[in-house]
């Protein structure tokens, strides 16, 4: 899902923190879901504005195909997610 995304929900509940995604994908992380905002060192995007999440228990991906609806879920439980920035111009 590496595109670029137009963030349309946040909420931090209790036990979860929600990113939703152009109305299609919801990221819904468990536990103790930590934030930093840093800079991306990727190549070409090098120096964006990144906001990571990371140390939760799980992040289940929700998402609809995009143009069918169809529903798909995915689950990890560790890792990190990244969320650049787009490129200033």
């Amino acid at each position: 899902m590496e595109n670029l995304h137009e963030l349309t929900f946040v909420a931090q509940l209790r036990k979860r923190l929600l990113v939703e995604l152009d109305d299609q994908i919801l990221l819904s992380f468990s536990g103790n879901a930590t934030a930093t905002l840093t800079t991306t060192t990727h190549g070409r995007i090098d120096g964006e504005p990144t906001l990571v999440l990371a140390g939760f228990r799980q992040c289940v991906v929700d998402y609809l195909e995009y143009g069918s609806d169809k529903p798909h879920v995915l689950s990890f439980i560790s890792g990190s997610v990244s969320l650049v920035g787009s490129p200033r111009r």
